[in-house]
């Protein structure tokens, strides 16, 4: 075969081909000289075998195929390592604790979508270098092991989403300082919401806890994260009043656009400038009832806010409405009740989602079952103690029941 003899070759990409079946043993080892291999959004399928440290590997893809088995170990000079979406299943004890003396070059691990199972191990001592973790959609058991907390210096982009995890959050993640995204939604995660997140976590931009167990009153402290465009603390059981100090998300009231080299990654090798080499980092945004995958450039640009389906009451915080650049409020399914702050009309010349306000509770003595739909102004007209929504361009009044 043509391809086994390329025994100088350093880059190898044939993602999406639609190339089936497994692959040959001699494939791993053919070229002495290969860093970078792509075989993703193919069919293939079987077993991968250990990446052995006399592999001169950095980058590997070989996410969205049908591989099964266990997750194979990997040389220290690996540096991305990316398989997703495939059948993997067992424990990661062995991927992670093996040879656990060893320093790792590892910095971005995606073993989410697959069907692992078990504790996260306790062994992130000697992998120093991750910048991004990604184990979300698996069958694991368990909470975040206290090891996480020697990342502390890299660690960036943290996806533990549906991973079946419970417990309160371990005080050991504030170490983990330059977090930008923080997603640790769809698990069983309980207790109060931390303050030591608006403390430690000072540059986070995406902060997700949906659908979890917490409790309690949403802490003044998260306010102090002045950077942070999209949080979501939908399903859980938050109660008390929304903070005043909402105004402090800076990155919600203000046109200071964040770049969306925040959300990219890749190295510095030679091959750099191609797409495959440099991964676009993503997080989940929940809008209208549909999860949208945003990439970099689109995530750089979101900005929401989603306290629905708890039980906060209280009146509507005058201080949200300047929050101008909100493309998404939902703040159903609460027991707000009072007067609906008479400047939230200003929002919309930035709000693309608008605000969704089905079943808030009491508002002036009228119960409120309405889902604001694009190009209307937020119940910007009452009249005889009944609400309703103004609606341009045809500018049109719906009465909200």
């Amino acid at each position: 075969m043509w391809l086994q003899s390329q025994t100088q070759l350093q880059f190898l990409s044939m993602s999406n081909t639609r190339i089936s079946g497994t692959i040959m043993t001699w494939f791993w080892n053919f070229s002495s000289q290969l860093r970078f291999i792509d075989l993703s959004g193919n069919k293939l399928f079987g077993e991968v075998p250990h990446i052995f440290p006399s592999s001169q590997y950095r980058d590997i893809f070989l996410d969205s195929n049908q591989f099964n088995g266990s997750s194979p170990l990997v040389s220290s000079t690996v540096e991305i390592l990316d398989l997703s979406n495939s059948s993997f299943s067992g424990t990661l004890f062995h991927f992670f604790c093996n040879n656990n003396t060893e320093p790792k070059a590892l910095s971005i691990l995606h073993l989410d979508n697959n069907r692992l199972s078990g504790k996260i191990p306790d062994c992130f001592r000697n992998w120093k270098n991750l910048v991004v973790v990604n184990l979300e959609s698996n069958n694991l058991i368990g909470n975040i092991p206290r090891t996480l907390g020697y990342l502390h210096w890299s660690l960036k982009y943290l996806h533990l989403r549906n991973s079946h995890l419970h417990g309160e959050l371990p005080p050991y993640l504030k170490k983990c300082t330059e977090l930008t995204i923080l997603d640790l939604s769809y698990n069983k995660f309980l207790g109060k919401i931390p303050m030591w997140i608006g403390t430690s976590l000072s540059i986070l931009a995406v902060l997700s806890l949906r659908s979890n167990q917490f409790h309690g009153h949403i802490p003044y402290k998260l306010c102090d994260l002045t950077f942070l465009r999209i949080l979501d603390l939908a399903h859980n059981n938050i109660s008390g009043r929304m903070p005043r100090c909402l105004y402090k998300f800076k990155a919600m009231a203000s046109n200071s656009e964040i770049s969306h080299s925040s959300f990219y990654y890749g190295n510095n090798n030679n091959y750099d400038n191609s797409f495959e080499a440099n991964k676009i980092e993503t997080a989940i945004l929940v809008s209208k009832g549909r999860e949208v995958k945003y990439g970099s450039i689109l995530l750089s640009l979101a900005i929401s806010l989603d306290l629905s389906d708890n039980i906060i009451s209280g009146e509507i915080p005058e201080e949200l409405t300047s929050l101008i650049y909100l493309q998404s409020v939902n703040l159903s399914y609460n027991l707000l009740s009072g007067r609906i702050p008479p400047k939230i009309g200003d929002m919309r010349r930035n709000t693309e989602e608008l605000i969704y306000l089905k079943r808030v509770g009491s508002m002036l003595g009228t119960r409120i079952f309405v889902l604001l739909l694009e190009y209307c102004w937020f119940l910007a007209v009452q009249h005889s103690m009944e609400q309703y929504l103004l609606c341009s361009p045809k500018q049109h009044a719906a009465k909200v029941l």
